[in-house]
Protein backbone atom coordinates (compact mmCIF):
# COMPACT_ATOMS: atom_id res chain seq x y z
CA UNK A 1 0.00 0.00 0.00
CA UNK A 2 1.23 3.18 -1.02
CA UNK A 3 0.53 6.95 0.29
CA UNK A 4 1.69 10.54 -0.28
CA UNK A 5 2.91 12.98 2.36
CA UNK A 6 3.02 16.78 1.18
CA UNK A 7 4.27 19.51 3.10
CA UNK A 8 3.03 22.59 1.52
CA UNK A 9 4.32 25.57 2.09
CA UNK A 10 7.20 25.01 4.36
CA UNK A 11 7.83 27.34 6.70
CA UNK A 12 10.16 29.09 8.87
CA UNK A 13 12.81 29.56 5.42
CA UNK A 14 13.12 32.04 2.88
CA UNK A 15 11.51 31.61 -0.01
CA UNK A 16 8.20 28.90 -0.80
CA UNK A 17 8.98 25.19 -0.91
CA UNK A 18 6.92 21.99 -1.37
CA UNK A 19 7.99 18.72 0.27
CA UNK A 20 6.52 15.79 -1.56
CA UNK A 21 7.32 11.80 -0.01
CA UNK A 22 5.75 8.77 -1.28
CA UNK A 23 5.54 5.91 0.73
CA UNK A 24 5.66 1.99 0.12
CA UNK A 25 5.17 -0.30 2.67
CA UNK A 26 6.13 1.75 5.31
CA UNK A 27 9.20 2.56 3.48
CA UNK A 28 9.71 6.22 1.90
CA UNK A 29 10.58 5.36 -2.11
CA UNK A 30 10.82 9.14 -3.03
CA UNK A 31 11.27 12.33 -1.80
CA UNK A 32 11.07 15.46 -4.01
CA UNK A 33 11.77 19.13 -2.87
CA UNK A 34 10.13 22.08 -4.95
CA UNK A 35 11.09 25.69 -5.18
CA UNK A 36 7.96 27.66 -6.08
CA UNK A 37 9.00 30.93 -6.41
CA UNK A 38 11.04 32.29 -9.12
CA UNK A 39 12.85 35.47 -8.21
CA UNK A 40 14.62 36.46 -11.30
CA UNK A 41 18.33 36.78 -10.12
CA UNK A 42 19.63 34.53 -12.79
CA UNK A 43 18.26 36.93 -15.26
CA UNK A 44 19.26 40.13 -13.72
CA UNK A 45 22.77 39.01 -13.76
CA UNK A 46 23.15 37.81 -17.43
CA UNK A 47 25.08 40.61 -19.30
CA UNK A 48 27.04 42.28 -16.19
CA UNK A 49 30.41 42.47 -15.08
CA UNK A 50 30.47 39.40 -13.20
CA UNK A 51 32.02 40.79 -10.42
CA UNK A 52 28.39 42.65 -9.85
CA UNK A 53 27.14 39.48 -8.66
CA UNK A 54 29.26 39.45 -5.32
CA UNK A 55 26.78 42.10 -4.16
CA UNK A 56 23.57 41.36 -6.48
CA UNK A 57 23.03 37.66 -5.24
CA UNK A 58 23.01 38.79 -1.66
CA UNK A 59 19.67 40.33 -1.94
CA UNK A 60 18.51 36.93 -2.37
CA UNK A 61 18.35 37.01 1.69
CA UNK A 62 18.79 39.53 4.58
CA UNK A 63 19.11 36.84 7.02
CA UNK A 64 22.16 34.66 4.70
CA UNK A 65 23.84 37.24 2.90
CA UNK A 66 27.53 36.50 3.51
CA UNK A 67 26.98 32.85 1.87
CA UNK A 68 25.60 33.76 -1.44
CA UNK A 69 28.36 36.58 -1.41
CA UNK A 70 31.29 33.92 -0.49
CA UNK A 71 29.86 32.13 -3.52
CA UNK A 72 29.71 34.45 -5.88
CA UNK A 73 33.44 35.80 -5.43
CA UNK A 74 34.65 32.12 -5.12
CA UNK A 75 32.53 31.18 -8.57
CA UNK A 76 34.94 34.53 -10.10
CA UNK A 77 38.32 33.23 -8.26
CA UNK A 78 37.69 29.65 -9.17
CA UNK A 79 36.82 30.70 -12.99
CA UNK A 80 40.67 31.32 -13.36
CA UNK A 81 42.24 29.39 -10.83
CA UNK A 82 42.96 32.70 -8.14
CA UNK A 83 43.57 32.03 -4.61
CA UNK A 84 43.04 34.93 -2.26
CA UNK A 85 45.37 35.36 0.24
CA UNK A 86 45.82 34.17 3.76
CA UNK A 87 44.38 36.99 5.66
CA UNK A 88 41.41 37.66 3.24
CA UNK A 89 40.63 34.09 3.81
CA UNK A 90 40.46 34.76 7.66
CA UNK A 91 38.47 37.55 7.82
CA UNK A 92 35.65 36.23 5.02
CA UNK A 93 35.65 33.16 7.57
CA UNK A 94 35.01 35.44 10.63
CA UNK A 95 32.58 37.74 8.91
CA UNK A 96 30.99 34.44 7.80
CA UNK A 97 31.20 32.54 11.20
CA UNK A 98 29.24 35.48 12.90
CA UNK A 99 26.56 35.13 10.02
CA UNK A 100 26.00 31.74 11.02
CA UNK A 101 25.93 32.30 15.00
CA UNK A 102 23.61 35.16 14.20
CA UNK A 103 20.91 32.35 11.63
CA UNK A 104 21.28 29.68 14.53
CA UNK A 105 20.00 31.95 17.36
CA UNK A 106 17.43 33.24 15.34
CA UNK A 107 16.19 29.96 13.58
CA UNK A 108 16.47 27.93 17.10
CA UNK A 109 14.86 30.59 19.53
CA UNK A 110 12.59 32.63 17.58
CA UNK A 111 11.74 30.36 14.24
CA UNK A 112 11.32 27.05 16.27
CA UNK A 113 11.00 27.10 20.22
CA UNK A 114 7.59 28.53 20.36
CA UNK A 115 6.74 25.05 19.04
CA UNK A 116 7.17 23.81 22.00
CA UNK A 117 7.33 26.86 24.71
CA UNK A 118 3.67 29.16 25.15
CA UNK A 119 4.53 32.97 24.88
CA UNK A 120 2.19 35.66 26.13
CA UNK A 121 -1.51 35.56 24.88
CA UNK A 122 -0.82 38.36 22.06
CA UNK A 123 -0.60 38.61 18.60
CA UNK A 124 3.24 38.35 18.13
CA UNK A 125 3.59 34.74 20.09
CA UNK A 126 0.36 32.70 19.75
CA UNK A 127 -0.02 30.39 17.33
CA UNK A 128 -3.22 28.91 15.53
CA UNK A 129 -1.71 25.66 14.99
CA UNK A 130 -0.97 22.66 17.05
CA UNK A 131 2.12 23.09 18.84
CA UNK A 132 3.66 20.25 21.86
CA UNK A 133 3.50 22.48 24.75
CA UNK A 134 4.22 19.81 27.84
CA UNK A 135 6.37 22.36 30.18
CA UNK A 136 5.19 23.57 33.61
CA UNK A 137 4.34 26.71 34.05
CA UNK A 138 7.48 27.47 35.56
CA UNK A 139 9.81 25.71 33.22
CA UNK A 140 8.02 27.94 30.08
CA UNK A 141 8.30 30.70 31.78
CA UNK A 142 12.07 30.10 32.25
CA UNK A 143 12.73 29.52 28.58
CA UNK A 144 10.36 32.42 27.47
CA UNK A 145 13.07 34.62 29.27
CA UNK A 146 15.46 32.99 27.29
CA UNK A 147 14.06 33.92 23.80
CA UNK A 148 14.04 37.49 25.12
CA UNK A 149 17.57 37.38 25.83
CA UNK A 150 18.42 36.01 22.65
CA UNK A 151 17.29 38.83 21.22
CA UNK A 152 20.07 40.86 22.42
CA UNK A 153 22.57 37.60 22.05
CA UNK A 154 21.73 38.06 17.59
CA UNK A 155 22.18 41.36 18.17
CA UNK A 156 25.86 41.10 19.58
CA UNK A 157 26.11 38.47 16.81
CA UNK A 158 25.29 41.23 13.97
CA UNK A 159 27.96 43.28 16.10
CA UNK A 160 30.19 40.86 15.78
CA UNK A 161 29.74 40.96 11.49
CA UNK A 162 29.90 44.49 11.25
CA UNK A 163 33.40 45.21 12.72
CA UNK A 164 34.67 43.65 9.82
CA UNK A 165 31.84 43.72 7.32
CA UNK A 166 30.12 47.52 7.68
CA UNK A 167 27.05 46.79 7.69
CA UNK A 168 24.33 44.24 8.50
CA UNK A 169 22.89 43.03 5.92
CA UNK A 170 24.47 43.06 2.66
CA UNK A 171 28.12 43.58 3.00
CA UNK A 172 30.08 45.70 1.31
CA UNK A 173 33.49 44.53 1.94
CA UNK A 174 33.31 41.32 -0.21
CA UNK A 175 34.66 40.90 -3.72
CA UNK A 176 36.38 39.15 -5.81
CA UNK A 177 39.84 38.52 -5.15
CA UNK A 178 39.40 38.82 -1.34
CA UNK A 179 38.26 42.01 0.76
CA UNK A 180 38.19 45.58 1.63
CA UNK A 181 38.96 45.87 5.21
CA UNK A 182 42.17 45.41 6.72
CA UNK A 183 41.77 44.45 10.49
CA UNK A 184 42.55 46.99 13.44
CA UNK A 185 44.08 45.32 16.57
CA UNK A 186 41.27 47.11 18.61
CA UNK A 187 38.92 45.99 15.97
CA UNK A 188 40.39 42.01 16.54
CA UNK A 189 39.72 42.34 20.35
CA UNK A 190 36.64 43.88 20.37
CA UNK A 191 35.42 40.50 17.95
CA UNK A 192 36.65 38.12 20.37
CA UNK A 193 35.36 39.47 23.30
CA UNK A 194 31.44 39.44 21.56
CA UNK A 195 32.77 35.75 20.38
CA UNK A 196 33.77 34.96 24.34
CA UNK A 197 30.64 36.68 25.28
CA UNK A 198 28.25 35.03 22.73
CA UNK A 199 29.92 31.53 23.18
CA UNK A 200 28.83 31.54 27.18
CA UNK A 201 25.44 32.85 27.10
CA UNK A 202 24.58 29.82 24.13
CA UNK A 203 26.43 27.06 25.85
CA UNK A 204 24.55 27.83 29.21
CA UNK A 205 21.20 28.65 27.88
CA UNK A 206 20.55 26.64 24.82
CA UNK A 207 21.77 23.44 27.42
CA UNK A 208 19.36 24.36 29.88
CA UNK A 209 16.77 24.63 27.23
CA UNK A 210 17.19 21.41 25.79
CA UNK A 211 17.70 19.55 29.13
CA UNK A 212 13.93 20.85 29.94
CA UNK A 213 12.58 19.44 26.57
CA UNK A 214 14.27 16.38 26.26
CA UNK A 215 15.42 16.60 23.07
CA UNK A 216 18.64 14.84 23.28
CA UNK A 217 19.17 13.69 19.66
CA UNK A 218 18.78 17.72 18.57
CA UNK A 219 21.26 18.81 21.41
CA UNK A 220 23.83 16.73 20.05
CA UNK A 221 23.82 17.96 16.85
CA UNK A 222 22.99 21.54 17.25
CA UNK A 223 25.52 21.70 20.16
CA UNK A 224 28.32 20.21 18.07
CA UNK A 225 27.96 22.20 15.31
CA UNK A 226 27.57 25.10 17.39
CA UNK A 227 30.70 24.35 19.19
CA UNK A 228 32.27 23.89 15.92
CA UNK A 229 31.88 27.05 14.43
CA UNK A 230 32.68 28.58 17.71
CA UNK A 231 36.11 26.49 17.75
CA UNK A 232 36.85 27.50 14.30
CA UNK A 233 36.17 31.57 14.80
CA UNK A 234 38.43 30.84 17.73
CA UNK A 235 40.97 29.66 15.64
CA UNK A 236 40.84 31.92 12.83
CA UNK A 237 42.00 34.98 15.90
CA UNK A 238 44.29 33.33 16.60
CA UNK A 239 45.52 33.26 12.77
CA UNK A 240 45.33 37.25 12.29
Amino acid sequence: MSSTIKLDPITRLEGHMKIEVEIENNKVVQAKCTGNMFRGFESLLKGRDPRDAVHITQRICGLCPVSHAVASSLAIENSVGYRIGNQARLLRNLIQGGNYLADHILHFYHLSLLDYVKGPDKSLWATTYETDLRLSRKYNKQIFNNYIKALDIRRKAHQMVTIFSGKVPHRNVYYAWGVTKEPTREEINEYKSLLNEIKTLLIMNIIMIFKLLHLFIKIILILEKAMAILSHMEFFLLKI
